[in-house]
């Protein structure tokens, strides 16, 4: 299992479970859920495929 490090500087904003992040121009969107936070697309819609798994980040 690869586990990666980031950080991410600006502000956030959150609307019912949905958090947005945004850092200058760029907009991050992520799904609020209990000890997770979903990374969505610039539609607010959940990434799927293959790699769904690895949008997922888990509060440890």
């Amino acid at each position: 299992m690869v586990i990666n490090t980031f950080k991410e500087y600006g502000t956030y904003s959150v609307e019912g479970n949905i958090m947005t992040l945004i850092n200058g121009e760029d907009k991050q969107y992520y799904k609020v859920g209990e000890n997770t936070l979903t990374a969505l697309n610039q539609d607010k819609q959940a990434i799927t495929g293959e790699l769904a798994d690895h949008y997922i980040l888990h509060k440890k």
